[in-house]
């Protein structure tokens, strides 16, 4: 789906979506650090799913990235 192709309502809904994701994974102390439009995916129903977590923090999982340096796609850091 196009985000471009979407009315406002459904836009809405999307970045609602969205939102609630990032709000559900901080409360687990997980940051994505790399949060853009080629990181949304929306699955067959219409709902929107983050992917690509290779670059994200958690402070008690030592397998994810961790502390220092700058990291993300420039355009959107």
């Amino acid at each position: 789906c196009d985000a471009r192709r979407l009315d406002v309502a459904a836009r809405l809904r999307l970045v609602l979506q969205v939102c609630a994701a990032v709000q559900a994974a901080h409360q687990r102390l997980v940051v994505h650090r790399d949060l853009k439009p080629g990181n949304i995916l929306m699955d067959k129903s219409g709902r929107a799913r983050i992917v690509d977590l290779g670059l994200a923090f958690a402070e008690d999982d030592p397998s994810l990235t961790g502390h220092g340096g700058t990291l993300g796609t420039p355009h959107y850091i």
